[in-house]
């Protein structure tokens, strides 16, 4: 249950004052910044290998072009650096509007020339390390003002990086990794090196990696991690990956090319992010988008100007298309709110927003009011409120009746990203925990996993399973919380796991807490009485004889190849038993409504006719309604709070 203030819950209780519903369109998705990108330089340049990095004052874009290492500013046009015609790659990076530096490679060398003015003038050619055959990826990232940094390159299909401290270029090492081939490296700086490529696997398929190289944050000095999938292509398929680059801006976003060279052909960039509170070692990738570009070496990204001037940059060097670090201001609609309706389930969220047009005022709709933006909504009462639904607009439209005129968006909670996710390939896991399954399923949704009080069972059940395209990752998470008796919560980019236990205590008690309950209907069904497990080798079995009462039960049976141990066979049965506790209808009530529950609480309140003491069930589902009064109906502004075995 959200927290809410003292004085709010005393005035739900009393239902006394003005009902407030607060609506706010705003640029987001997920909870992420949805950048709206538009072309700032277009130059016909041809396309070559390239690398972008910006300050609060200047892009700046290096680039190879014949094999000669270029760079420009913005406002000026590329120039060699230096006076080779060997190079292949290049990587630049800026820090605190004062240092630039573009690194390369030259034959079996490589090299940097750096500069101390922004940009303006550079030191000369210099060289880091010698010995290196012609590489297929380098990377830079400064790691303090002064200077230090770190440099990654391939070589011999292998990463190895080289350090520089207090102006001193240290020994090279390798990775401890493998890889069939490497073809493109892009690198990031966030208390560790994070680290993104592009290659073919020991298993010879084509992928997108990640990696971590330790600086004692999160990864001990100077380690490597274990090599992370993001997307692996199948041998048959025809398809590379390329031109990988990644940076942080509001949060970790990463561009790739995908190429197929057989028919039909294509080159196309994808990009894709996670939310920003997940950390890089979750892998939690969003299910990359296709952008409309269709260049062999894909977009550098990177940040330039600050404050309110700053820009999220997509830069090649033809192309520089920019969009607004800062989001907009929202768009509120509260003064044209008439009516509201909105569903909260631990399945699906949707609502209904009804705004009144009579003077035509959505006639032109708002830019900021636009499929896919975030609708959130704040309740309570007079100026007392709390944070309510955050949810997708899935659509609107314009409606007469009558004398009246009104606009109205439809809204869905992340259940829409969740039916809408899948996998552009097959994507196998072994030796991966139900908890490990779930938090890689809700992350390429653009969910992030909280576990607030998850079972052993999810944190010690391993197995194995495939991820299909075919298959969206709602359906993958109905089957995985299938087997364990954890519920899921979910909010705008949240999903918050936990075991609802039969001896939890109310989070909310209607009696005591003297809050009106205007209606009541309690009913009890049948439910599932026994669970069976069925493997080739064992059975696993639940049974509730309480509730079978020596009659014929309801019973569901089900095979499982995950496992032939009894004890987890039995787990599977009592997970899915549990399940049909929850799950149970045990009618409703009707309040006004309380401004911080949720779906998954526990609830308790008496009622004398229909039961002797204490009646504690736990929230299904929660209905809000709110109506403006106007011509001839009241106002309405209440909860139908749907029951649930505890």
């Amino acid at each position: 249950m959200r927290s809410i203030s003292a004085a709010l819950q005393a005035k739900q209780v009393a239902a006394s004052g003005i009902p407030t519903v607060a609506i706010a369109v705003h640029e987001f998705t997920r909870g992420v910044r949805r950048f709206q990108f538009t072309q700032t330089l277009s130059d016909g340049s041809p396309d070559d290998k390239h690398d972008a990095a910006g300050d609060a004052n200047y892009l700046h874009q290096a680039r190879v072009r014949a094999g000669r290492v270029q760079y420009r500013r913005t406002g000026a046009a590329f120039a060699d650096l230096g006076g080779g015609t060997d190079s292949n790659e290049v990587a630049i990076h800026t820090i605190n509007n004062t240092r630039v530096i573009v690194v390369y490679n030259r034959t079996t060398s490589i090299m940097f020339r750096e500069s101390t003015d922004q940009g303006a003038n550079f030191g000369v050619e210099t060289t880091i390390v010698t010995g290196v055959p012609t590489t297929a990826g380098i990377a830079v990232q400064y790691k303090t003002t002064g200077g230090d940094l770190c440099v990654v390159y391939e070589q011999s299909n292998a990463l190895r990086r080289i350090r520089r401290t207090s102006g001193t270029f240290g020994s090279t090492a390798a990775w401890s990794n493998s890889m069939t081939s490497i073809n493109s490296v892009g690198m990031v700086f966030a208390g560790d090196f994070h680290v993104v490529l592009t290659g073919v696997k020991t298993d010879a398929r084509a992928a997108v990696l990640t990696v971590t190289l330790g600086d004692g944050f999160a990864q001990t000095l100077d380690t490597w991690s274990a090599l992370l999938n993001l997307i692996t292509a199948e041998t048959d398929s025809g398809i590379t990956f390329q031109a990988a680059k990644l940076n942080v801006l509001d949060t970790h976003r990463l561009l790739y090319v995908e190429k197929r060279a057989s028919a039909p052909a294509y080159t196309r960039t994808y990009f894709t992010w996670f939310s920003a509170t997940h950390v890089f070692a979750a892998n939690a990738w969003v299910e990359p988008i296709p952008l409309q570009n269709t260049t062999a070496f894909g977009y550098s990204i990177t940040t330039t100007g600050t404050g309110a001037s700053a820009k999220a940059t997509l830069a090649r060097p033809a192309q520089v298309l920019e969009a607004n670090l800062t989001a907009p201001a929202p768009t509120v609609l509260t003064p044209d709110l008439l009516e509201a309706q909105w569903s909260e389930s631990l399945r699906n969220h949707k609502g209904r927003f009804v705004f009144d047009n009579n003077d035509g005022r959505y006639k032109d709709v708002p830019a900021l009011i636009a499929v896919g933006h975030e609708l959130r909504v704040t309740i309570g009462y007079d100026a007392e409120s709390s944070t309510g639904p955050r949810e997708t607009i899935v659509s609107w439209e314009h409606g007469h009746k009558g004398a009246d005129s009104t606009f109205v968006i439809n809204t869905r909670g992340a259940d829409l990203w969740l039916d809408n996710a899948r996998p552009r390939t097959s994507r196998a896991f072994s030796g991966l925990t139900i908890g490990q399954l779930i938090q890689d399923v809700l992350g390429r949704a653009g969910l992030e996993l909280v576990d607030i009080g998850g079972s052993s069972r999810i944190t010690t059940f391993i197995l194995e399973w495939a991820l299909h395209p075919h298959q969206s990752a709602g359906a993958n998470l109905t089957e995985l919380l299938s087997l364990v008796p954890d519920i899921i919560r979910h909010t705008a980019e949240f999903a918050y796991l936990f075991e609802p236990l039969a001896s939890d205590t109310p989070n909310y008690d209607y009696t005591t807490q003297g809050h009106t309950i205007y209606t009541s209907k309690l009913r009890r069904e049948l439910r599932i009485s026994v669970a069976e497990i069925i493997n080739a080798d064992a059975l696993g079995q639940a049974f509730d004889f309480t509730e079978q009462a020596q009659n014929s039960p309801i019973q569901d049976r089900r095979l499982d190849p995950h496992t032939a141990v009894v004890a987890d066979l039995d787990g599977h049965a009592a997970a899915r038993l549990r399940k049909a506790i929850l799950d149970q209808d045990h009618g409703l009530i009707v309040t006004p409504p309380h401004c911080g529950l949720e779906a998954g609480d526990v609830i308790a309140f008496d009622d004398a006719v229909a039961a002797t003491g204490e009646i504690k069930r736990r929230v299904r589902q929660l209905d809000f309604t709110f109506r403006r009064g106007r011509r001839g109906k009241p106002p309405k502004f209440e909860q139908t709070v749907h029951l649930g075995g505890v």
